[in-house]
């Protein structure tokens, strides 16, 4: 097996912490969300040799450890979309005292708001969610992911994010294709109309960041 689907934001869980490859030392708090959660996130990179590059998640913002699987235990995995998480609306199982922090409480409402698009849950709320890990403080960014998303205008991005926003928390929109993606905000604001796309090889400028995503 020399590849498997796997796109970043995805989250890998998997039974035997044996598997997983740290990228140099492996520090105590890497070790204890491991042991808590078995669970990982697919980075953005292509899969070399048989390995899928991933990252564990602490509690702290610091707290980001890459590392590695390999695609030969890939029949272990379980994974979980950003949309998944989104199209079952896995935060109404939360408890309700974590549902009262604000990156948490906005995904009803955001949830109506993002009807018409294909979207999903990603940075430390899509990893609560998937795991039960309390990863969400009353300060994060609520990170969302749009795909197979038609192209916008400036004016029509800045409508869906003043909408987005307008719940009480700032959502960071990253509209992707495959492993492509760019900043929706960073599309509104470039005022040299270039924006910085992050491929799997490293980042490029566009200017017309919707037609160039999925072509890296």
């Amino acid at each position: 097996m020399g590849q498997i689907n796997l796109w970043p934001h995805d989250l890998i869980t998997f039974p035997d912490l044996n598997i997983f490859q740290c990228q140099g030392e492996c520090p105590s708090w890497a070790i204890k969300s491991l042991a808590e959660t078995h669970t990982v996130v697919v980075r953005r990179g292509l899969q070399v040799q048989g390995m899928v590059p991933v990252g564990v998640r602490g509690y702290e913002r610091a707290h980001r450890l890459g590392g590695f699987l390999k695609v030969q235990d890939a029949a272990s995995f379980e994974i979980t979309t950003p949309y998944k998480l989104a199209e079952e609306q896995l935060w109404q199982r939360l408890k309700e005292k974590r549902l009262q922090l604000p990156a948490l409480h906005a995904l009803d409402q955001i949830s109506q708001d993002l009807r018409a698009y294909q979207w999903g849950i990603g940075g430390s709320s899509g990893y609560e969610l998937t795991t039960g890990y309390p990863t969400v403080k009353p300060s994060s960014d609520l990170d969302l992911i749009l795909t197979n998303c038609s192209k916008m205008t400036s004016r029509e991005a800045k409508g869906l994010i003043q909408k987005i926003n307008s719940h009480g928390v700032h959502a960071d929109i990253q509209i992707v294709q495959g492993q492509d993606g760019f900043s929706l905000e960073e599309y509104v604001n470039a005022r040299a109309r270039s924006v910085l796309i992050k491929t799997a090889t490293g980042p490029i400028l566009s200017q017309d960041p919707f037609d160039q995503l999925g072509r890296s």
